[in-house]
């Protein structure tokens, strides 16, 4: 899978929000993040099965 935009292969799914809609279509369409341009974009579930999920921070990052 590659991005409509610059046809990178570096895609993660992305977080999803947890509006009303964005509940009705998760079982149904992901949301994918490029890393090089940042294009968001929907997907079919059947097609992502094997993209790694964004990772997940903790709310209070401490500076290093």
């Amino acid at each position: 899978m590659k991005c409509p935009r610059c046809g990178s292969t570096k895609l993660r799914k992305s977080q999803d929000d947890d509006s009303r809609i964005a509940l009705i279509i998760r079982p149904f369409l992901i949301r994918i993040r490029c890393y090089v341009c940042g294009h968001d974009f929907l997907r079919p579930t059947a097609w992502t099965d094997t993209l790694p999920s964004a990772p997940k921070y903790r709310a209070t990052r401490r500076a290093a």
